[in-house]
């Protein structure tokens, strides 16, 4: 059950690497 919770969570960090890795190349 907590894994199911827990991989969700790992996308929303994928997520959230890319958005960064996006502005950062954007600046």
């Amino acid at each position: 059950m907590p894994v199911e919770i827990l991989q969700p969570d790992v996308e929303g960090l994928r997520m959230k690497s890319i958005d960064t890795s996006r502005v950062a190349n954007g600046s």
